[in-house]
């Protein structure tokens, strides 16, 4: 089998997160860096012994190259993502899709003229103690699902250059940034679509240089009854050990995670308590394996350009009511999967 040739768009945390994840593939290769600061695109080019370059065009144009990889900030997705699909190139890139719908989907129509494969990289799917709370509400140990709670709690990033996410133009805040994450994963646990966002900011975030909040508070009503609580953002301490934790109510019990406990997955039974570690591997080297494998065997991704649209979408109605301090009805606007 010959090499998967990637080319690595950011070399910034999420883009050494990723480089460290395809290194780890045999059949893949880093092949070039793209920053535009050169000395960081110099410095990870190195550990992987791969090529460097300030130019996204150059990465992308090479005709080597099979896979871009984008882990740059939010609102430069569209126009680097839309030019890899025109020119053939496998695409993963890391959520949010886009700022906006609309860029989103300019995104989805230009897969639609791509032979190419696209993945978002909503993660929290592949986490193992997520993927295994998903197994067992799919095998009915909770029976019928009747609602959720999810906390995803950080201290401001501050390795986003020049601060780009305290600006909700490019970064559409802390709710499509970091609750985007369970937003997709409560969907997709339940299979159902949300048809009512009602979300809060605290009164005044607690950054004051971030706007307009730094945390909140999501309600979210799907149209199988379910209802979905979840709360977090950047606001927590510099200290913070940063937490995502989600608890899953059912007719017959509660399935519960903490990232911070020892004892990463429980469920609780009428008369039982059930402990249980998944296996230990970090979702994004699952992320990126399973990326890489629906390339080789041509499969398509788990996480659909539609899943990733939806949780955008989500995310926009959620700092849309925080900001009126209104419930707003999904859909926002009606595209076909």
């Amino acid at each position: 089998m010959s090499s998967l040739k990637v080319a690595i768009l950011g070399a910034g945390y999420m883009g050494q997160v990723h480089a460290a994840a395809w290194s780890k593939i045999p059949y893949a290769e880093v092949k070039i860096i793209y920053s535009r600061r050169i000395e960081k695109a110099k410095s990870l080019a190195k550990k992987y012994s791969a090529e460097y370059t300030t130019s996204w065009r150059e990465a992308i144009e090479r005709s080597d190259i099979d896979i871009v990889d984008v882990c740059l900030p939010t609102f430069l997705h569209k126009n680097v993502t839309v030019e890899a699909l025109s020119r053939e190139k496998h695409v993963l890139l890391e959520k949010p899709m886009a700022v906006n719908l609309e860029e989103a989907y300019e995104i989805i129509k230009a897969s639609r003229r791509s032979k190419a494969k696209i993945m978002v990289a909503h993660c929290l799917r592949f986490f193992p103690e997520y993927s295994k709370i998903k197994r067992k509400v799919d095998e009915g140990v909770l029976g019928e699902v009747f609602s959720i709670r999810a906390f995803r709690q950080s201290s401001f990033p501050a390795w986003g250059s020049e601060a780009w996410f305290k600006d909700p133009e490019k970064s559409a805040t802390f709710f499509a940034d970091l609750l985007i994450h369970d937003f997709d994963y409560i969907r997709w646990l339940i299979s159902a679509e949300p048809k009512r966002i009602v979300a809060r900011f605290i009164p005044r975030p607690v950054h004051s240089f971030v706007k307009p909040a730094d945390y909140g508070i999501a309600k979210i009503f799907f149209e199988n009854k379910v209802v979905a609580h979840v709360e977090g953002g950047w606001a927590m301490p510099n200290s913070w050990l940063f937490t995502m934790a989600i608890e899953v109510y059912g007719e017959k019990g509660v399935l519960e995670h903490n990232s911070v406990s020892s004892l990463p997955v429980l469920t609780f039974k009428r008369n039982s308590i059930e402990p249980a570690r998944p296996d230990l591997n970090l979702g994004y080297e699952l992320e990126i394996k399973h990326f890489a494998e629906c390339i080789v065997k041509n499969k398509e991704p788990m996480v659909t350009l539609f899943d990733a649209y939806k949780a955008l979408e989500m995310s926009l109605a959620a700092y849309k009511s925080a900001l009126l301090k209104e419930p707003i009805s999904l859909p926002l606007r009606e595209v076909k999967e």
